[in-house]
């Protein structure tokens, strides 16, 4: 989160308005971290849309994994015409079903960038 966080951060300092939606995918509301950080980045940044999804909660927003909300939301959408960017950051298999699913948007491969989430250690 980290990466994509500084990005925005950069974005909303330096004024720059370039089209982003931000999903992110969680399973409860607690798990949900920056929330009033990216809520002032959306106010200094007409361009930016933040849509949370939860897979395990009953809430008033999106629900399910993050790249089925994707998949929903993004149909007909700027991703259909091959110029977005992908920038995917999560556990492997979020990852690994967000590329090709990216990629049948019509995202163009060589514009999806990753960075898979991975333990340092065996858990106890």
């Amino acid at each position: 989160m980290a990466p994509i966080l500084s990005l925005l951060r950069s974005m909303a300092e330096r004024g720059i308005h370039r089209k982003v939606t931000f999903f992110y995918g969680a399973r409860t509301q607690p798990d949900l971290c920056f929330e009033e950080e990216l809520a002032a980045i959306a106010e200094k940044l007409p361009n930016f849309t933040y849509i949370p999804a939860l897979s395990s909660a009953d809430w008033d927003g999106e629900t399910g994994f993050v790249t089925d909300v994707v998949k929903r939301l993004s149909a007909g959408t700027v991703l259909t015409t091959g110029g977005a960017h992908a920038y995917v950051c999560g556990p492997p298999p979020m990852v690994e079903a967000a590329v090709p699913l990216l990629e049948s948007l019509g995202v163009d491969g060589k514009r999806i960038y990753y960075d898979k989430f991975t333990t340092t250690g065996e858990p106890t």
